[in-house]
């Protein structure tokens, strides 16, 4: 996982066990599309893929401009 990546999941649903992967379905599947902002002051915002072969959910990150 890149480190870009996981400094946004881990502020948004972050915690003292680490990521939940529950919490972290739930958010995505609300905000896909909304920007996040970082402390370094890039904006990224997370996209729905297609689902994967097992049929799970999938998700991408990119910078906005």
């Amino acid at each position: 996982m890149s480190g870009k990546f996981k400094r946004v999941l881990e502020r948004i649903v972050g915690g003292k066990g680490g990521i939940s992967e529950q919490r972290l379905e739930e958010w995505l599947l609300k905000n896909c599309g909304h920007p996040i902002r970082l402390d370094d002051g890039r904006v990224y915002q997370f996209f729905r893929g297609p689902d994967d072969d097992q049929g799970r959910k999938t998700f991408g990150l990119m910078e906005v401009k």
